[in-house]
């Protein structure tokens, strides 16, 4: 639903904000798959999973961050 609102409107802004919503949904989501069970393995698995989902996130912020930096006019 949100792909669509932000191709129908144009928004990079959108279908950014629509992207970092699925990456912290994701890791709440593993969030509460780890606290409904017990086991040392299913602790590992999630630790895991969100750890890889707020790498993705932030590597992508800095890059967006770097790439939007305004350039210096004067040398």
């Amino acid at each position: 639903m949100l792909a669509y609102a932000a191709i129908a409107a144009r928004s990079v802004a959108l279908a950014r904000f629509g992207l970092d919503s699925l990456v912290e949904i994701g890791a709440s989501t593993v969030v509460l798959w780890e606290l409904s069970g017990t086991g040392q393995v299913r602790q590992a698995r999630a630790l895991r999973l969100i750890g890889e989902a707020f790498v993705f996130h932030c590597t992508r912020r800095a890059f967006r961050t770097r790439r939007f930096q305004p350039v210096n006019a004067t040398g």
